[in-house]
């Protein structure tokens, strides 16, 4: 596993190479660590996630207090397919 300079690093040098840069995050405990080593890199990156409309209140509310805390853009993804339409396959 990367030390925060060696993943720091790293970051800077895509951004030098010109490479767009994301993350992605389900919001479970395990991403909040990586979340917070990106916010003290960059805060410019953005932060995907998949946005089913169904996800719980906390959840949302969780997004919204690591946005407070650590000044990242959270950007939800949400399925071409409306919820009214969406059904077990």
């Amino acid at each position: 596993m990367p030390t925060f300079d060696e993943f720091q690093e790293r970051v800077r040098t895509f951004q030098s190479d010109g490479m767009a840069l994301f993350a992605t995050t389900s919001f479970q405990g395990h991403s909040v660590p990586m979340l917070h080593m990106l916010a003290r890199i960059d805060v410019h990156i953005p932060v995907y996630y998949v946005d089913t409309g169904y996800l719980f209140p906390e959840t949302l509310r969780f997004r919204d207090q690591l946005k407070e805390m650590l000044g990242l853009t959270f950007v939800g993804l949400r399925p071409a397919v409306p919820k009214s339409q969406q059904r077990d396959a």
